[in-house]
């Protein structure tokens, strides 16, 4: 008998998923220990009593690898494993007993809501238990479900069920753009330390490992004390980095502290932090780093 792929899909900008997986392979364990953990509890008895065995596959897809993306994605009559483009996903994957010439492979996607979590909270779970999360929980009864999809009661494999037309290439890398963009904040104890030249240099540095390109990164200084144009303005320019704001929606003006006491600026101090955060919020949309340039010290716009 061939035995079911439980095969699991995750991108490179998936990070934590990244991270568990060094983290196992340092160990010396499979490259995602918790599936099989998972797999083996849920599915143990199925697959005892088709005398199934399971095998585990690890993927990892880069966000600039386009046709193993493709390959991903394509449906089953295109040669492709009609995996969602959003990754991380888990895919079922059962062949056919060699007899039946008839029959096709059949792949079942394991449809968790937030499967990155319920990974992550079972590989952080105590050794040989699993974790009791929402998704976590959500897991294991998605992966039953696309078992069950598989099979019937009797272990025959079923006739696929109709499925929406698989999206291309194109969303799966929109998906790379979706994905929480990787904040640094740089703050120093005093003005004119170099704050700004610190921000140019993580900038340069991260173009310069040819993983970022200038449309992957931004810089913004939410708030200001100085309106000048900035050494790293230019920088930004030279280099294509479009997504650059040297001058945020705070400018600690002379005279600020005096007009914000006497109620002077119409603004709340929530609503200057509101500003600021939506102003970095929308910058980092679609990005991969954005690199936050502080203002002055600590005790700048303290009274805010």
């Amino acid at each position: 008998e061939n035995p079911v792929k439980v095969i699991f899909l995750y991108g490179s900008w998936n990070r934590r998923l990244c991270s568990i997986v060094e983290e196992a392979e340092c160990l010396h364990l499979a490259a995602l220990p918790v599936l099989e953990k998972l797999s083996h509890r849920l599915l143990k008895e199925e697959t005892s009593s088709m005398g199934t065995n399971l095998l585990y596959l690890t993927v990892k897809v880069d966000d600039d690898d386009d046709e193993c993306i493709d390959v991903c994605t394509r449906s089953l009559q295109d040669g492709g494993l009609e995996a969602p483009p959003e990754l991380p996903c888990v895919l079922l994957v059962a062949h056919p007993p060699t007899n039946d010439s008839n029959a096709k492979m059949r792949v079942e996607h394991v449809e968790c809501h937030d499967l990155e979590q319920a990974l992550v909270d079972d590989f952080e779970a105590e050794c040989g238990k699993l974790a009791s999360s929402a998704a976590a929980e959500n897991l294991r009864s998605s992966l039953k479900e696309a078992w069950s999809r598989l099979f019937d009661a009797k272990g025959n494999l079923l006739p696929p069920q109709p499925k929406q037309s698989i999206r291309n290439t194109t969303t799966a890398k929109r998906r790379v753009k979706t994905e929480p963009a990787i904040r640094i904040f740089v703050a120093g104890d005093k003005s004119q330390v170099g704050k700004s030249s610190i921000c140019m240099g993580l900038l340069g540095a991260l173009l310069k490992t040819g993983k970022y390109t200038p449309s992957d990164l931004a810089y913004i200084k939410p708030a200001t004390q100085c309106e000048a144009i900035q050494l790293v303005e230019e920088f930004c320019k030279h280099k294509g980095i479009t997504s650059c704001v040297p001058i945020g929606p705070i400018v600690y003006y002379k005279g600020f502290t005096r007009s914000f006491l006497k109620g002077e600026t119409c603004e709340t101090s929530e609503d200057l932090l509101q500003k600021a955060s939506e102003a970095v919020d929308t910058l980092a949309m679609g990005k991969k780093v954005v690199i936050i340039d502080g203002v002055g010290y600590p005790a700048v716009g303290s009274i805010t």
